[in-house]
This record gives C-alpha cells, sequence and structure tokens, in this order.
C-alpha cells in the first residue's frame, strides 16, 4: 500500500458520498444523493434493458470496481459502507438469477476488502481520530461483517469462509465468524443448505495438511477477485442481458470452492464452543433437509453424524470405536 492507494480511496469515496444536484423541475434543491448513486439504483432495478450499459450488470460492474478502489476504507467510513451495501443488497434481490448469481460474486471483493490492511494516512488527512470517529468506524466495520455474514447464497458463504479461515489473524475471531456464517447457510434452503453440509465434511476431515492452520495455510486472497468480474470487454458489459447467464457462471469457476477452506485441527474440535457450534450448524442443516419418518440419513450428514460422535468420544477420553 502506498499513499496513492489512499488518495484514490479517498476521491472514489467522495465521489458516491457527495450530494449534486437533481435535474429537473427542483434543480435548485440539493439532493440527498450522489448522482452516481441515483444512477447506479436506477440501472440495478432495470427489468429489460436495452443495452448492457442500462442495466444491473452495469451496475454490479461499477459497483465491483468501486469495492476495490475504496479499499480499507470501506470498514472506516460509515457513510460509504451503507451506500455500497444498500447497492449490493439492490442486486442481490433483483428478479433475474443471473444478476443475483453476479451480486453474490461481489461479496468476494467484499471479503477481500474486509481483510486489507489500513491505508497510509495521506499528508492532507488527520493521523489522530477522536472518539467519535473511532465509534462510527466500528459501526462501519460491523456493518461490512454483517453483509458477509448474512450473503451466504451461491457459494459467497464458502468463499467467506474460506478467507476467514485462511487469512492470518491471532484471534478466535475468524473461527466465530466461520461458524456464525455456516449456520447461516444451513438454514438456507436448498444449495446454499447443502454447501453447509459440504463445508463442514471438509473441515472436519482431519487431512494430512489438517495440522497446517494460520499464517503457513496456502490461502490466496485473489480467489476473492475474479479477473472476469473486472474484464467488463468483452464480458459483462457485451453480453445481452438474456444472455447474462452465459457470461456470469463462467465467472464462478475463478473462485475459491470449498477444497480451499482449511480444515480444522484436532484441537480447534476439541475447544467446546466450537463443537457446540458445528453441531449447531449441523443440526440446523438437518433440520431444513424436510426428512420423513423412515427415511434414510443422507450420506453427508452421516458422515458429520459419526465425525462429532468421534469427537465427542475422544474428548471424555475414551478408546475409539473401530
Amino acid at each position: 500500500m502506498s499513499p496513492i492507494h489512499t488518495r484514490v480511496s479517498r476521491a472514489v469515496a467522495t465521489y458516491i458520498t457527495t450530494a449534486t444536484r437533481s435535474p429537473g423541475k427542483n434543480s435548485l434543491e440539493k439532493s440527498a444523493e450522489a448522482a452516481i448513486s441515483r444512477t447506479l439504483k436506477t440501472t440495478l432495478v432495470a427489468a429489460d434493458p436495452e443495452h448492457p450499459a442500462q442495466g444491473p450488470a452495469w451496475a454490479l460492474s461499477v459497483l465491483a470496481s468501486f469495492i476495490v478502489l475504496l479499499g480499507s476504507r470501506l470498514s472506516e467510513d460509515i457513510r460509504v459502507i451503507k451506500i455500497i451495501s444498500l447497492l449490493l443488497c439492490m442486486g442481490l434481490k433483483h428478479k433475474k438469477p443471473s444478476v443475483r448469481a453476479l451480486g453474490c460474486l461481489l461479496i468476494r471483493p467484499l471479503a477481500w476488502v474486509y481483510f486489507q490492511p489500513p491505508l497510509p494516512v495521506d499528508s492532507d488527512e488527520e493521523s489522530e481520530v477522536d472518539n467519535e470517529v473511532r465509534v462510527r468506524r466500528q459501526e462501519a466495520r460491523r456493518i461490512h461483517l454483517r453483509m458477509l455474514q448474512t450473503a451466504v447464497e451461491c457459494k459467497a458463504g464458502v468463499s467467506t469462509i474460506g478467507a476467514f479461515l485462511g487469512e492470518e489473524i491471532s484471534s478466535d475471531d475468524p473461527l466465530w465468524h466461520s461458524i456464525e456464517i455456516l449456520q447461516q447457510m444451513a438454514a438456507k434452503p436448498g444449495k446454499t443448505c447443502q454447501d453447509a453440509v459440504d463445508v463442514m465434511q471438509y473441515m472436519v476431515s482431519f487431512s494430512e495438511n489438517a495440522h497446517i492452520n494460520g499464517a503457513d495455510y496456502p490461502w490466496s486472497s485473489s480467489l476473492l477477485l475474479p479477473r472476469s468480474l473486472f474484464s467488463s470487454l468483452p464480458g459483462l458489459l457485451t453480453a445481452e442481458f438474456k444472455s447474462l447467464k452465459d457470461v456470469v457462471e463462467p465467472i464462478f469457476e475463478q473462485v475459491s470452492t470449498v477444497e480451499d477452506i482449511r480444515c480444522l485441527t484436532r484441537e480447534e474440535m476439541s475447544t467446546q464452543w466450537v463443537f457446540e457450534g458445528m453441531m449447531r450448524a449441523w443440526w440446523i442443516a438437518l433440520g431444513a433437509s424436510h426428512m420423513f419418518d423412515g427415511s434414510e440419513l443422507p450420506v453427508g450428514h452421516k458422515f458429520l453424524m459419526c465425525s462429532f460422535a468421534e469427537m465427542f468420544i475422544e474428548s471424555i477420553g475414551v478408546a475409539k470405536c473401530c
């Protein structure tokens, strides 16, 4: 990071937060939002744009670039994170599935930004902050985290968990947040619930590399920044709206998968709150399976049940079952 990143981030923040005059009869009245925010809102709700640059694909492409250019300021400026969150939520609620999927892809750069170090202090900015500013920054960070915890569809939760467990952070927070995200995924119906089961299976698999954790784990943050998400020409801005799916689907091949998540160590799983949190996530997923009396337990759930039983037996000092 260099001071130029700070200046770029500040310029983008100013651009999306500075209110401008609205065109029309009331042009003398100042709008409550920036012109770019109004434009992005208009294009995000477009149901059948005549040109890609008039629809949600353009808006989400611009939003992805804004997120990366803002960097860690996104977690510090409450005005910025509220604007970005609102716009992204609009994309996630669009009627067209491919637009919602594209919105979920933006959760990856949102997670990438979350782990970025603070921007260097520019000569034009104050190096010290008062308590009020510090409180606003904490609130911005909380909103940022909440967005990562709740937007879990289209394997966004898988990527976020991979980032939390792969980044070098010397505290229990990443593991705690990962379990919370797992529980959110488990509560979602269909594919997202199954993703939660797949992630849990992998996390408790105790592979040969399960002893690796933290700084030694070969996590690549580049998996949160798929190049095609930012390569719009050709790409998102040259695809017809009706065939947007054909452009969005290949981007998912460039992001992290379950296999990129770090396995938990036996020491971690033997910690009471970790074991209980994982069990709760499994129980939520089991409840979402809508099984009937007499139906057979799915393979993934059988694996988790046996794994949890084995870990419980170990934790009370009883010999392993064969």
